[in-house]
């Protein structure tokens, strides 16, 4: 028995040695390569096979080693046999490509992957082969193509005398719904001359038909036209959330492409009312459009204007492209090329009724319907706020805090800084530029959402005041300020869980809002939270009269004394019967005492 068991190890032994002298060997992988039809059988062709070994074990595809092979087919021959020595490995697993320089104009894919039944085109749909199965000849058919015609139109009004350069990007989706772009040298440089309103252009894509496509232009020398649009079948678009891919056998050929033309945008920037510019500035306008879902898919720019300190405004002109949906909506600005001056804002947004704000997040979107010229955007005047943000006593800080600083009026927008509050005692500094308005009086808080907030004991919100910061905002005051720097001093307040202005640490209540902070027991608790109020020892839901500790309505004893007349709920001490007659003296009678003629005392109860 054990001579058959060491037999059989031994034969095990031997067969594993032999496995392992195997897979050390190197073989030889056969095939060949077959031009495409759309492959002029005149020309000489060349491509490279290549076989790549990834790891198993690895998700993100770890490429482990390659071998490449060239192959040239001949003029007149539809294909040529390759072969590829390679060392097999039981750890990996192989894919077969090929890859054919700038042949896309030539009627032949550039690169394409072995399926096992044929060639196909994305990676992702690659066989992957065990390396017995290489061991059969494989056919590398290369992907063919197939010819799509476009006509470039010039833009609708575009002077028929002026040319104009553009160039074509043909994208192609893949399975994740993203755009890769095929490398097609012969339509990145394109142009339709003076004289011509149109030019027809050829291409080739790959013959797939399971691909989609998307084709754009992206123009050069844009006078007169946008910088760039996407074909599809109603039209030119200049959102590409509005383009879907198309399959090249839905294309009409030739299929009309319209370069975008351009509607011109007028408007003026003023001089800002408080205190004008000291030194000219360059300025901007830009328009920025947006559709209903908020996608801001075309941001134009207006040329560099000047306004000098003595002219009260300057004119711009800003191109917008034709093709957009009125329905959509659009946002402007002004900002700064050069010049500065600490009270004038170097860029402001357009909001309701016309008045400027700092903040983008403050700015109003209108309907492109409703652009008309010209638009009107004066400079902002600003003002500066700068103080030191305390921090409590009663605040323990733990962690690295983020605390925001609004300031807000009636007439004006609000400004934020954003402070990051560290675990160290003291203060912190800040300076906040606010839009001089016609109220210049402003609101002063803070307010905390991080999560530190309420580790370290800060509350989330605290409004300014003269000496302090406070919890309420009817208890706010304003800070008015002027051109002149205005300095202000405020504190992080300690946590206030239940907002009646009383810090958790001195809160006898700090879950329970009792801003009176009563408390008749004396025990800590407030009566808004305290359990037993009077202190008699009675839960305040057995209790019938918690505010009163002589009386709780309990008689354990059935004495007919309550149990909490002596100010504890105790049955031994809750009165006596003096007078003998079954009733308790404390609770339901009144006793005086009296002399009797025998001038012994005694006592009388009724």
């Amino acid at each position: 028995m054990v001579f058959n068991i060491l037999r059989l190890i031994f034969i095990l032994f031997v067969v594993c040695c032999l496995t392992q002298e195997a897979l050390s060997q190197e073989f030889v992988v056969t095939g060949e390569v077959h031009r495409p039809q759309s492959n002029s059988l005149d020309e000489e062709l060349g491509v490279s096979v290549t076989i790549y070994g990834y790891s198993k074990d690895s998700p993100g595809r770890l490429l482990e080693f390659s071998e490449s092979v060239s192959v040239v087919i001949a003029a007149g021959l539809e294909s040529s046999e390759f072969s590829l020595p390679i060392t097999p490995r039981t750890d990996v697993y192989y894919q077969v490509t090929y890859h054919c320089q700038i042949c896309l104009s030539r009627g032949v894919v550039d690169s394409g992957f072995y399926s096992g039944d044929n060639m196909v085109f994305l990676p992702e749909d690659a066989a992957r082969l065990s390396f017995e199965e290489l061991l059969s000849p494989i056919n590398v058919n290369l992907l063919g193509t197939v010819t799509v015609v476009s006509r470039i139109v010039k833009p609708t009004g575009f002077p028929v005398d002026k040319a104009v350069s553009f160039g074509l990007r043909v994208g192609y989706q893949d399975s994740s719904g993203l755009y890769d772009y095929l490398f097609l040298r012969e339509i990145r440089h394109l142009s339709i001359s003076s004289g011509e309103t149109e030019r027809e252009v050829a291409f080739n894509v790959p013959d797939v038909p399971e691909l989609k496509f998307r084709l754009s232009y992206s123009c050069y020398l844009c006078d007169g036209v946008w910088s760039g649009g996407y074909y599809t079948p109603s039209g030119t678009a200049v959102n590409p959330n509005l383009v879907q891919g198309l399959p090249y056998d839905s294309l009409p050929s030739p299929l009309s492409f319209e370069l975008v033309g351009l509607k011109t945008v007028t408007g003026v920037i003023r001089q800002p009312s408080a205190k004008r510019l000291n030194e000219p500035w360059s300025l901007r306008a830009v328009i920025r459009l947006y559709d209903a879902d908020g996608f801001n898919y075309a941001t134009a720019t207006s040329a560099a204007v000047y306004l000098f300190t003595d002219a009260d405004s300057v004119d711009f002109n800003v191109d917008l492209p034709v093709f957009t949906n009125a329905t959509d909506e659009y946002d402007v600005q002004y900002t700064t090329d050069s010049g500065f001056d600490e009270n004038i804002s170097t860029t402001g947004f357009l909001g309701e009724n016309g008045k400027m704000v700092l903040d983008y997040q403050d700015s109003s979107r209108f309907e492109l319907s409703n652009l008309d010229s010209p638009i009107v955007l004066e400079m902002i005047n600003r003002v500066l706020i700068s103080g030191r943000m305390f921090f409590s006593d009663e605040i323990s800080l733990k962690t690295d805090t983020i605390v925001h600083l609004t300031a807000v009026n009636s007439t004006s927008s609000r400004t934020l800084e954003s402070l990051l509050i560290r675990a160290v005692p003291g203060y912190k500094n800040f300076t906040m530029y606010l839009p001089f308005t016609d109220n210049n009086n402003y609101k002063l808080f803070y307010s905390c959402a991080d999560s530190g907030c309420e580790l370290d004991g800060i509350n989330r919100i605290g409004y300014y005041a003269t000496d302090n910061s406070v919890y309420d905002e009817d208890e706010a005051e304003e800070v008015a300020t002027s051109l002149d720097e205005t300095f202000v001093e405020l504190s992080l307040l300690p946590l206030d869980s239940d907002g009646d202005n009383i810090p958790n640490l001195r809160d006898n209540c700090p879950d329970d809002l009792n801003a009176d902070q009563a408390n008749l027991d004396g025990d800590g608790f407030g009566n808004a939270c305290d359990s037993d109020i009077d202190g008699d020892g009675v839960f305040f839901a057995i209790d019938i009269d918690d505010y009163d500790r002589n009386l709780c309505g309990l008689d354990i004893d059935v004495d007919g004394c309550d149990d909490c007349l002596s100010g504890r709920n105790n049955p031994s001490d809750d009165g006596e019967d003096l007078d003998g007659d079954g009733v308790c003296t404390y609770t339901a009678e009144i006793c005086f005492p009296i002399v009797t003629t025998d001038k012994k005392s005694s006592l009388v109860c009724m």
